[in-house]
């Protein structure tokens, strides 16, 4: 027996559905296009019963119970949290000569963020700066993973039998200016869409295989790699 086709949300039944799943009265603005089920990736305008301020969310983080980002990062801010870290002798050395030479030369850049004098005064102020850095980076990556995945999830609901047809393209362009606003629309979804496009596709293709298959195919690729890693590595035997 087939499963009951899944009705599209009106921001009335969102908001009802939102306060039976948190008790709070959430105000959902107008949806501006078809959102189905509580799994869905598409974004919604809301006005947060806590703080009254608006913000946007897709509608799977809102039945995870990711709530209001601005809420959030109040708690957050308020909860500092130090990390307490040992580090070997070996790296320990190694911080030292790091920090010691670049606060001689008075600047240093890591992963395209620039060290201030203060970061470059100590092994722990540093060590603050690298790791920060570091984390700045790894989340960008994360954001541009999410805009990714919420394109081919738009995709996958809207194509047909063609990914790549211009009606597809403009209806997720529409969504991501909706979602992202439109000056973050119109500098990354140029360059998302072909990558959004292969994922969808590769998604599709395995979404059938056995996943102990998929994972002895990726350590067959990881070894074939490492093979083709080392014989470019060798030098040649003779000298011309």
């Amino acid at each position: 027996m087939p499963a009951p086709e899944l009705k599209a949300w009106t921001s009335a039944s969102l908001g009802n559905e939102l306060y039976a799943h948190t008790g709070k009265k959430w105000f959902v603005e107008d949806i501006p296009y078809k959102v189905k089920g509580k799994s869905s990736n598409k974004h919604v305008q809301l006005i947060c019963p806590d703080c009254n301020k608006k913000f946007s969310s897709s509608i799977r983080s809102l039945f995870a119970g990711s709530g209001c980002p601005a809420c959030k990062d109040k708690v957050l801010y308020s909860k500092r949290k130090q990390i307490n870290l040992r580090l070997d002798p070996e790296y320990t050395k190694k911080l030292s000569e790091i920090v010691e030479y670049w606060s001689l030369r008075g600047e240093f850049e890591f992963m395209d963020f620039n060290a201030n004098q203060a970061d470059l005064k100590s092994d722990v102020s540093f060590s603050k700066f690298i790791m920060e850095s570091a984390i700045k980076a790894l989340h960008a990556h994360l954001r541009n993973q999410e805009r990714i995945d919420a394109i081919a999830t738009w995709i996958h609901e809207e194509k047909e039998d063609d990914a790549e047809c211009p009606e597809v393209m403009t209806l997720c362009y529409e969504y991501a200016t909706q979602e992202w606003g439109e000056e973050e629309a119109a500098l990354f979804f140029g360059t998302l869409w072909p990558l959004a496009l292969s994922r969808e596709e590769e998604e599709n293709a395995i979404k059938n295989v056995d996943p102990e298959l998929l994972y002895q195919k990726k350590l067959l690729d990881a070894f074939n790699e490492k093979a083709n890693k080392a014989k470019h590595s060798q030098s040649p035997s003779t000298k011309e």
